[in-house]
C-alpha cells in the first residue's frame, strides 16, 4: 500500500466548521483521505499517513486502534500508544465513543498527553460511526491541569498549524454568544478551548463566533465569510477590525444580535470593558441600520435568553 506523509504540528484549538448552527448528526469534519496520525521521532509533534479507505469503514474501531498500536513502517514516527497510554475499554453509544485508560496515563507530560488525545481523536472521528471522543482514567474523566473538564473532543478540537509548536498553545473556559431561532436575541454557550498563544485570546473567541454554534437552537450570528484583519487590546478597549463580509446580510438575525454577540463575547472572556469593531479599518458606519459602530460598545447582556 503506498502511503503518503504529511508532517503536522497541531495547533490545540477549538474551531467549528462555518456555517448556521443546524448541523449534521456529528460535528466533525470526516478527511478527504484516511489518515492515522503518529508521534514523530522528536515527539514533540504529530504527523500523519495515509491508510487504505476500507479500514475506516463504520463497525472498525477495533481495527483502527490495532492500526495505531502497530509499529509504524516509518523509523522517525512513533505511535502514542506506549506503555504509559494503555486502553482499558472503549464504549460507543450514539455516536459518543469513550476511551478509557489506565492510571498511568496521568503521568504522561502536558505535552505528551496532549498529543496523544489529539492523534487518537483525529484518527477515530474519521469512522462514520464516531461522532466525538471523550477520555477517561480509571473511570473518572480526563481533566485539564486546571482542573476545567476536557469533555469530548472532534476532530476540531485540534487544528493543524504547520510551524507552531506544541507547547505554544494555552487552555481556556469560555462563553460565546450566538443568536437564538428568531434572531432578536443571544444565547450563551460554554465552550473548553486550546488556542495558540502567537495570537491573543481575544482571536480566538472571534474566530469562533464566526465559525458558528454547535449547541442545539444556538445559532450563528456572524456572517461564516468574515475575515478577522486584526484584534488587539489596549486600555480595556479590544479593538477588532473585520473584512468587509462582516457587512453581509444574515437574513432574520438582528442587527444588534451580530454586534452584541462580539461584544458581549469579547467583554465576558477577555477581561475588556468596551470593544470597537471596525470593517477595512473603517469605523464610521452604522452597521445593518442598527448600531454605530463610531464609538466603542459596552456589553448588553440584556439581549441574553436563558436557555430553555
Amino acid at each position: 500500500m503506498k502511503r503518503r506523509q504529511n508532517g503536522l504540528v497541531l495547533a490545540l484549538i477549538l474551531l467549528l466548521l462555518t456555517g448556521c448552527g443546524q448541523r449534521g448528526a456529528y460535528p466533525s469534519a470526516q478527511n478527504s483521505e484516511a489518515r492515522v496520525y503518529y508521534l514523530t521521532a522528536e515527539e514533540d509533534s504529530l504527523t500523519a499517513e495515509s491508510a487504505e479507505a476500507e479500514l475506516f469503514a463504520a463497525g472498525q474501531i477495533e481495527q483502527v486502534l490495532a492500526r495505531m498500536q502497530e509499529i509504524p513502517d516509518k523509523a522517525e514516527y512513533k505511535s502514542v500508544f506506549s506503555d504509559r497510554v494503555q486502553l482499558r475499554t472503549r464504549n460507543l453509544e450514539d455516536g459518543h465513543l469513550t476511551l478509557d485508560f489506565s492510571a498511568s496515563y496521568r503521568n504522561l507530560t502536558a505535552t505528551e498527553e496532549v498529543l496523544t488525545r489529539a492523534a487518537v481523536v483525529r484518527t477515530l472521528v474519521q469512522l462514520p460511526d464516531v461522532g466525538d471522543v471523550a477520555f477517561t482514567v480509571e473511570g473518572v474523566p480526563l481533566a485539564a491541569r486546571s482542573g476545567e473538564p476536557i469533555g469530548r473532543m472532534t476532530a476540531d478540537s485540534f487544528v493543524e498549524n504547520a510551524g507552531r509548536q506544541i507547547n505554544a498553545y494555552q487552555h481556556a473556559a469560555i462563553n460565546l454568544y450566538f443568536a437564538n431561532k428568531d434572531g432578536t436575541a443571544l444565547r450563551r454557550e460554554s465552550r473548553s478551548i486550546y488556542y495558540s498563544s502567537n495570537k491573543p485570546l481575544e482571536w480566538a473567541v472571534t474566530e469562533r463566533l464566526i465559525a458558528g454554534p454547535k449547541v442545539e437552537n444556538n445559532y450563528a450570528a456572524v456572517p461564516a465569510a468574515t475575515h478577522i484583519l486584526s484584534v488587539s487590546s489596549s486600555g480595556g478597549i479590544c479593538y477588532v477590525n473585520l473584512d468587509s463580509a462582516f457587512l453581509s446580510e444574515m437574513p432574520g438575525v438582528d442587527g444588534r444580535v451580530t454586534v452584541y454577540s462580539i461584544v458581549n463575547s469579547l467583554v465576558e472572556d477577555c477581561g475588556v470593558t468596551e470593544v470597537q469593531i471596525s470593517v477595512e479599518g473603517e469605523t464610521s458606519l452604522i452597521y445593518r441600520g442598527a448600531v454605530d459602530l463610531s464609538v466603542p460598545i459596552y456589553a448588553d447582556l440584556s439581549l441574553v435568553e436563558e436557555a430553555s
